[in-house]
C-alpha cells in the first residue's frame, strides 16, 4: 500500500483511506531504510511504507489523528477537544487527563 502525503497533516493510504493528523508534530513517510520493512516469515525482510510521527513533549502526550475510509476532512484541536469535519459529517471528542496521568474520553 502506498503512502502519499497530500499536505503536512494529511496522508493518503492506498486509494480509499486517509490519515489526518493534528498539526504540531514532524511527520516522515518513506519506504525501506531503518524503519520501513516487514517480515512475511522467519528470516525474510521486505521493504514497506511507513509513517513516523516525531514530537518531544512531556508525558502524558495526547496526539489526535483520524483514519477516514470514505474521504479526507479537516481535523482541528482546541485544548482537550478534537473536531473533525468532512462534508456533512461532524465529530467532536474530548478527553480529560486525571491526576495519575490516565487519559479518559469524556462526553
Amino acid at each position: 500500500m502506498a503512502v502519499q502525503p497530500e499536505s503536512a497533516t494529511r496522508l493518503r493510504l492506498g486509494s480509499h483511506a486517509w490519515l489526518i493528523l493534528a498539526p504540531g508534530a514532524s511527520v516522515e513517510t518513506s519506504e525501506g531504510g531503518e524503519y520501513g520493512w516487514r517480515s512475511l516469515g522467519l528470516g525474510s525482510k521486505s521493504p514497506s511504507f511507513y509513517i513516523r510521527v516525531v514530537e518531544r513533549q512531556p508525558l502524558p502526550l495526547v496526539r489526535w489523528s483520524v483514519l477516514d475510509l470514505a474521504g479526507a476532512g479537516e481535523l482541528t484541536v482546541e485544548g482537550n477537544r478534537a473536531n473533525y469535519q468532512r462534508d456533512l459529517v461532524k465529530l467532536s471528542v474530548s478527553i480529560a487527563v486525571e491526576g495519575n496521568g490516565r487519559i479518559k474520553m469524556v462526553a
